[in-house]
């Protein structure tokens, strides 16, 4: 029993060796065969070795990106100005808005203009998680430190010292009726614009 077991080893030894050469071979493009062990770490006869498996499928190369200048005719446009993107949202007037890790940014795409709001603004947190956009087209933004609006071109926060149960907001979702949706770290938060 115990030479039956050393034997199983032994083979998923030899196995263990040629798929990491098989492996090697595949992370290299399959541009240069693989290396062979020496003759005494082959398998035993009749077990197939490295070089006896077929070619790898031309699937299982990995595909070459295109380039750069033909994203634009495959449709896609990367807007500059802010990375870690947690959010976007579409606004009626036709301005995309975007939570950040930077703030809260604001395209306007037929114009080709670019704002970036932050603490500085009047956010509670530049780490911007959400973004929603309301029926009456106001902004509502989720951020580590509490929730902003943005109506008429004025920036309002909510942290817990307003009320709010948490500060931590990590989403946001507007009703059709104005009410406001939060996913806070510590459950979901509801506001009613009825109430004062």
């Amino acid at each position: 029993m115990a030479e039956a077991r050393g034997g199983s080893r032994r083979h998923f030894g030899e196995w263990l060796v040629a798929g990491l050469c098989l492996c090697a071979w595949l992370l290299a493009g399959c541009k240069a065969p693989p290396a062979v062990p020496e003759a005494s770490a082959l398998p035993s006869p009749g077990v197939p070795r490295p070089t006896d498996l077929p070619p790898p499928l031309p699937s299982a190369q990995a595909p070459t990106p295109p380039p750069t200048a033909a994203l634009p005719a495959l449709g896609w446009t990367r807007y500059l100005g802010v990375n870690e993107v947690h959010g976007v949202a579409w606004a009626q007037d036709g301005a995309l808005w975007a939570a950040t890790s930077g703030g809260v940014a604001r395209w306007n795409l037929a114009a080709g203009t670019f704002v970036q709001y932050t603490t500085d603004d009047g956010l509670p947190s530049d780490s911007a998680y959400d973004i929603a956009v309301a029926p009456d087209g106001s902004v509502w933004v989720a951020t580590l430190a509490g929730v902003s609006h943005r109506a008429d071109g004025a920036w309002a926060s909510y942290t817990p010292a307003d009320g709010l149960s948490d500060a931590s907001v990590q989403s946001i979702a507007v009703a059709s009726g104005g009410d406001v949706w939060l996913g806070t770290s510590s459950g979901v938060v509801h506001w009613d614009p009825g109430v004062e």
